[in-house]
């Protein structure tokens, strides 16, 4: 009789946390094609939030046993591209008007009222070096550079001038700057009002795109990472002779710098 044992939960983060590391650790060592280890190096940082998703107990904070908070879900992990604020105002900062950075933050938004602002205490520690944090200083906060890893801003990192995040539904690209994983690990589009409303996206796919140019997107300056499902660990398609295809519907193929333009 054959015994076959299938993998726990509790391995499969394991395995997805040391492979990231494993992976940026070569990544920071390595740099021969920046926008190839670009775009390991945020499917990696993905993965992790993914399996933070699926470990941490920060949806508790906001919650007891006599108290629900009905916004639990507001502290699920997020992944979130945005403008890196290194222009001084005030005791803040500021996204500079021209030559921007561009990077990424890992946060839960446990702190509070729920602002949708990445506050320090609410940025997830760095798992390569846990005295830095999984971020890059966003809009309002005043947060040193020091304090983030270097590898979210991804622009001084990998010369990246653009970035941009899709959620497909339909095989209809839509833009969008947040993905958040659920208790279950499950990846949903958000957006939020200025009532801090969170609104929920239906997809199919999300992509992640990046360009080391923000004013023309062909295969040989863009690259995209895809994640197949809500509950896909993610990948980085491979290319044929006409650039990185993603998926193809209705017998016409769909490229990465396509979707960029």
């Amino acid at each position: 009789m054959n015994n076959k044992q299938a993998f726990t939960l509790v391995e499969l983060v394991i395995v997805i946390v040391v492979s990231a590391i494993l992976s940026s650790i070569a990544i920071s060592k390595i740099h021969i094609n920046s926008l190839k280890y670009a775009a390991y190096s945020v499917l990696n940082d993905i993965r992790y939030a993914k399996s933070l998703s699926l470990t941490s107990d920060v949806y508790l904070k906001t919650s007891s046993l006599l108290f629900i908070d009905s916004d639990y879900y507001k502290s699920y992990w997020q992944f979130r591209i945005h403008c890196i604020a290194n222009e001084k105002s005030g005791k803040t900062y500021k996204c500079k008007s021209k030559d921007k950075d561009y990077g990424y933050t890992i946060f839960s938004d446990f702190s509070g009222t729920h602002t949708g602002n990445p506050d320090l205490k609410e940025v997830a520690k760095d798992y390569i070096n846990n005295s830095k944090y999984l971020g890059a200083r966003f809009s309002g906060i005043s947060a040193l550079d020091s304090d983030y890893t270097d590898r979210t801003n991804l622009t001084q990192e990998f010369g990246i001038k653009y970035i941009n995040l899709f959620y497909v539904d339909k095989f209809s690209p839509k833009s969008v700057s947040t993905i958040m994983f659920d208790e279950f690990g499950e990846m949903n589009a958000i957006t939020y009002n200025a009532k801090r409303n969170y609104s929920f996206k239906v997809a199919d796919k999300f992509v992640v795109g990046l360009s080391l140019k923000d004013d023309k997107f062909d295969k040989d300056n863009s690259i995209c990472i895809l994640f197949d499902g809500k509950y896909s660990i993610g990948d980085i398609p491979k290319n044929d002779s006409n650039g990185q295809l993603l998926w193809t519907n209705k017998g016409k193929n769909v490229y990465c710098h396509e979707i960029l333009k």
